[in-house]
């Protein structure tokens, strides 16, 4: 569930604390870990395949996501609810 939580997260840049910090304690709402629970069910039950490509050149590699992950699609609506602006 930890690794759901952080992607989860990372999808909503949204790491639930003032700073909004990746590497801070998080202090997630019971309706998020509700979610989590939710889209962990339908993970389990359809499950993931692979969505990211990589390719290597010499010493170098690249990485790319490709589309995202079923659940991303899926739960997008509910995940809006917590996303963050992202600033560049």
């Amino acid at each position: 569930m930890e690794i759901l939580l952080d992607e989860m997260c990372r999808y909503c840049n949204n790491y639930f604390n003032p700073r909004n910090n990746p590497n801070a304690d998080r202090d997630y709402p019971e309706s998020f870990f509700e979610l989590a629970e939710r889209i962990e069910r339908f993970i389990d039950a359809v499950g993931e395949r692979n969505n990211v490509t990589a390719a290597r050149v010499g010493s170098g590699s690249e990485s790319y996501d490709i589309e995202y992950a079923a659940w991303q699609k899926t739960f997008a609506r509910e995940l809006s609810i917590w996303k963050r602006a992202r600033f560049i």
